[in-house]
């Protein structure tokens, strides 16, 4: 969240003195970055391929949420 932090300041600051190619890029740079951030922030697993293939569902808890994982 820094990141975007800084980006935004940045392109906010420079704004006016660059060329309109150059605010194309603060545009897309901000949103990849803030994007990555937001990814970064989700909470991922992984489980044996045994224990599912033997038992069908995992449960678990994720982010404090109790969830039930099959396939």
């Amino acid at each position: 969240m820094v990141a975007v932090a800084l980006t935004v300041i940045l392109a906010v600051v420079l704004w006016k003195r660059v060329s309109r190619w150059q605010r194309v890029f603060f545009v897309a740079g901000s949103l990849l970055i803030a994007f990555s951030a937001t990814m970064a922030r989700i909470d991922s697993r992984a489980y044996p391929i045994r224990e599912l293939a033997y038992h069908h569902v995992v449960n678990d808890t994720v982010g404090g949420v109790p969830i039930a994982v099959t396939y």
